[in-house]
This record gives structure tokens, sequence and C-alpha cells, in this order.
């Protein structure tokens, strides 16, 4: 079962159902309901990102920065904008990033540990606070998916939590 942390901040994360949805500050308003997934029902990844994407109104250069992490039978991952992405896997951590992208960074890993999602540039973040499923708002978000609990997940060389 995965547990999870959260540093407060700026961004916007909707957390259920094993889906997670991060949309930065300078998105207007919330873009309307994200499909996320109940605990009997799973949407998927890239309805998930239809939803998100389709509900700005604007071309895909002009989409303000968001995150989607879907960890369902592998780890879906769509980055774009000003976020840091660490995903331990068996042979090693796999770092990932949303910017210098025309749409979005995408990228599908099997077996994860743990990930860890930080706004960047944003310096230390503050007291790792539990989080189940929710809407907070969020500068970093530690996800265990091995049954460690996310706020005992080691932070890699380099990386802060």
């Amino acid at each position: 079962m995965a547990t999870a942390t959260y540093a407060a901040g700026t961004w916007l994360g909707v957390v259920r159902a094993n889906t997670v949805v991060l949309l930065g500050p300078g998105t207007p308003a919330c873009p309307g309901p994200v499909p996320v997934g109940t605990a009997g029902a799973r949407t998927g990844s890239h309805e998930v990102l239809h939803a998100v994407t389709s509900s700005f109104g604007v071309s895909l250069a002009q989409i303000p920065s968001f995150g989607i992490v879907d960890s369902g039978d592998a780890l879906r991952i769509f980055l774009r904008g000003d976020l840091d992405l660490t995903v331990q896997l068996p042979g090693g951590p796999v770092d990932l990033n949303g910017r210098d992208v025309t749409t979005w960074t995408e990228r599908r890993l099997d077996t994860p540990e743990w990930y860890r999602l930080t706004v960047a540039g944003n310096g230390q973040p503050g007291p790792a606070l539990p989080l189940s499923d929710g809407v907070v708002l969020l500068e970093s978000l530690t996800v265990s998916l091995t049954g460690t609990p996310a706020d005992e997940v080691a932070a890699p060389a380099g990386h802060t939590r």
C-alpha cells in the first residue's frame, strides 16, 4: 500500500487512487473536475492528461505548468514546467523534470519503489505532513509504493526531502 507525505507550498495537488495531479500557481483557477479514479474504478493516466490539457482552452505551447503521476500497473509520468521528479528504481534513481519542453515530458517506469516530486527553486521544503487522498497546496510530495512509510524514504545524495 502506498504512503505519502507532502510539504506545504503554492502548487495545487490532487491526490486520489494512485493518481497525483499538480497544477502550478499560474494556473487560472481550477480547470474543472480532474477525473482521477476512485478506489473501485481507475481512470487511465491518458484520460487525466486529456482532461488537464484540454480544459485550459489554449494551444499546447501555452498550457500552464502541471504534473501527473499515475502509479497503477507502472509509473506513468507527465511533467511540464518547474517540476523535478526523482524515482527510485531497483537499479538506482531516475531524475526527470518538466522544463525546456514544447509540450511535456512523458515517461513510463516499471517497478518503482518511491518517487519524490519537487517544485524547482523553492529551497528547502517545510516539514513533511502525512497525506492520503485529498487536495492540498504543496511544494513537494513523496510517495512510497512498497509499504515503507514515505517519511522514512531516504533522500538520495544531492537531493532534499
